[in-house]
């Protein structure tokens, strides 16, 4: 006979009863139901719905969640005692199936909140403040707790490599069954076809050996790109020779733009020559990250969802995939859906992935160009109406 699936954090919640921190593992992360009462309903019941009575079944059940989730009470924290602020979701992660299980719904202050998060604590730098509460509430000395916050990432690191999970939400008081059969099944699709929410973003990350995929193919073509251009392979060579020679740059341009122009993109100089200054000031172990960008192209908010469902399956039929991101929360005015790339010096692959975007909003009327932002601009804030006078951008496709 079967045994029945437990919970794997059991051994340390045994040891602090009153305060347990149960790691969420990592395909989990951004799948709650504290996330999806703060999302734009119509965003994301669109992204994955195309039948409209989905849509609207979806949308309500976004709609009573909102609701249901404001009016839940803040007391006491249940932990401590202390005045509350907070609610947490108490979820089980079940060892076999593998199944995350909504147990419970509970208000805990700030410093218990933080104690059970303990990945946002050390993400926060606030690892050392989390312990000491957590062994303080629990009644045991910070040696002890110090050992079992070890057990549970040690926990959490074996739980995030099983890939592919079960939600589970187990009635709660004053939410309809429909509506937390709904959530439920919400949950799992935005699981199983790689959404989640990250804060104010809806987003889409390809699976591990896609991301691995796209990123050397982004390298390759980035190695090509400088070897024409400057005789060099490595980025650090490519960099320094920037560095010293402002004809260095031009060159890497030139080349840049005669690829890029060939397939429907156009190059905008002074902005590229700008975007590449800024990454060759970059230290060796950033530069490759500062190589990093987005196309983006700004739609109806009615459109925000289906065009990013349509564009994340086109770009994954053409093995394009990598990650994307629109607005969560409800906004007026046209807003981004933006398509994020490893390279801006991996022109095929920069065309190929604006083709296919293109193509999947053709299919919704949209006939707009693509504009293309480098991530370095993004980090040294170079937006519209920036001092250099510059367009925010360095590519933008061809009518």
């Amino acid at each position: 006979m079967k045994r029945a699936a437990t919970d794997t954090y059991t051994p340390i919640c045994l040891a602090l009863p009153r305060l347990c921190p149960r790691l969420v593992p990592s395909p989990l992360w951004g799948l709650s139901l504290a996330r999806l009462s703060r999302t734009d309903p119509q965003t994301l019941c669109s992204l994955l719905h195309t039948n409209p009575e989905e849509q609207r079944k979806c949308m309500e059940a976004l709609q009573e969640l909102h609701h249901w989730w404001l009016q839940l009470p803040r007391t006491r924290c249940t932990a401590c005692g202390a005045n509350a602020s907070d609610i947490d979701e108490e979820w089980l992660y079940l060892d076999e199936e593998p199944a995350a299980v909504l147990e419970a719904i509970r208000p805990l202050c700030r410093k218990c909140h933080l104690a059970k998060h303990l990945g946002y604590a050390l993400v926060t730098g606030k690892l050392r403040e989390a312990i000491t509460h957590l062994a303080h509430v629990n009644m045991v000395d910070e040696d002890t707790a110090r050992q079992l916050a070890a057990k549970a990432f040690k926990t959490h690191e074996e739980l995030s490599k099983k890939k592919h999970w079960r939600i589970k939400i187990k009635p709660q008081p004053g939410l309809r069954e429909e509506t937390r059969e709904t959530l439920e099944q919400l949950l799992n699709r935005m699981h199983d076809e790689r959404y989640s929410i990250d804060r104010q973003w809806i987003t889409y990350t390809a699976d591990e050996k896609q991301l691995e995929r796209i990123e050397e193919e982004a390298l390759k073509e980035t190695k090509e790109t400088l070897e024409e251009a400057l005789g060099v392979k490595h980025l650090d060579e490519a960099l320094e020779k920037i560095r010293q020679d402002s004809q260095a740059a031009e060159k890497l341009i030139e080349t840049l733009r005669r690829h890029l122009e060939t397939r429907g993109v156009r190059l905008l100089w002074r902005e590229t020559l700008h975007a590449l200054n800024l990454i060759a000031q970059q230290n060796p172990l950033e530069a490759i990250d500062a190589l990093r960008g987005k196309w983006i192209v700004f739609v109806k908010p009615e459109l925000r969802g289906p065009a990013m469902r349509k564009i994340t399956r086109r770009l994954r039929a053409n093995n394009l995939d990598y990650a994307a991101k629109t607005p969560a929360h409800p906004q007026h005015g046209e807003k981004p859906v933006i398509i994020q790339t490893p390279s801006l010096l991996a022109p095929k692959q920069l065309a190929a992935t604006a083709q296919a975007m293109q193509e999947a909003l053709a299919e919704l009327g949209v006939e707009k160009p693509l504009i293309y932002k480098p991530d370095i601009y993004t980090a040294k804030g170079i937006y519209r109406g920036n001092k250099h006078g510059l367009k925010p951008y360095t590519y933008i496709t061809l009518p």
